[in-house]
This record gives C-alpha cells, sequence and structure tokens, in this order.
C-alpha cells in the first residue's frame, strides 16, 4: 500500500507506517454496512421520512465505525474546526452506545478511527487532493497520541 514516490515526502510515509503498526488488533470485529460518505448533506427528508442517499461508496461488509469517523471528521475538516476528535467522538452518548452494543473496546474503537484516517488519507492521495493531506495526518497524530495513552 506505501510504496516509494506515493507519498509526498518521505515524513509522510513514516507516519503512515507507524499509523500501520498502530493499528494492529487481534480482537475480532463484527462487519458493518458502510454508506461510504454518510454526512449531513447525504441525509435527507423524502416524503416526510429520513432518508440516507449517495451509495456509491457503500460496503456491505465493512469496518464498524467508518460511517461515523466519515460523519465526524468530515464537518471538522469542511468547518476548519480541528478539534480533539477521537476523545469528542468517543464521548459521545450514541458512539458509546453503538460501541458498547458492539462490544468495542476504547483501544479497538481508535484503532478503527485510525483505519478510517490512513484509508482517507490514501484515498485521497490517489485522487489527487492535496488539500486534506495535512488535515489527515494531524488526526493521524492525534489518533496515535490517544492510543499510546490507552495502550500497556
Amino acid at each position: 500500500l506505501i510504496q516509494e514516490g506515493t507519498m509526498r515526502s518521505s515524513a509522510d510515509k513514516r507516519r503512515l507506517e507507524g499509523a500501520f503498526e498502530e493499528m494492529s488488533d487481534t480482537c475480532r470485529l463484527p462487519q458493518a454496512m458502510v454508506h461510504g460518505d454518510f454526512t449531513p448533506w447525504n441525509i435527507k427528508i423524502i416524503d416526510g421520512k429520513l432518508r440516507i442517499v449517495d451509495w456509491e461508496s457503500a460496503q456491505l461488509k465493512g469496518l464498524p465505525l467508518q460511517d461515523i469517523c466519515h460523519f465526524f471528521y468530515r464537518q471538522d475538516y469542511l468547518f476548519e474546526e480541528a478539534k480533539a476528535l477521537p476523545a469528542i467522538l468517543l464521548r459521545h452518548p450514541e458512539v458509546e452506545r453503538y460501541l458498547a452494543e458492539l462490544s468495542i473496546s476504547r483501544i479497538s474503537a481508535l484503532r478503527l478511527i485510525l483505519y478510517y484516517l490512513v484509508d482517507t488519507y490514501c484515498r485521497h492521495l490517489s485522487n489527487g487532493e492535496d488539500a486534506t493531506y495535512s488535515y489527515v495526518l494531524q488526526q493521524i497524530d492525534a489518533v496515535i497520541a490517544e492510543i499510546k495513552k490507552v495502550s500497556p
């Protein structure tokens, strides 16, 4: 996945390699249907009913928490808030309930967030979307810092 010439710099490559090391987890996770672009503008009221639209990036057998990450991180990026999202996301009552329902630990949730960010970085890199690079790398660093606080 990480090859010479595909990163913007060798420092970016080292950061992503560090992220891959932090993502390793042996716990079993349930599969989840993933919308792939779960954002407020893809949530509509149609005929008086709440509907989710724009399913072209959907996956039937994805990882849990990916749509929730996308929802939080896209808004943070677009509104230039740069919050400490791992802590905010994991303390949200509905996210806490979701994680408890799926029996996902805090450390596994942080690793799922890290997976989302690395995947986002790689997708944006392949699409040539330069504007998101530094934001996603900053968020990767923040999640790794949270993982190091929680890991034994």
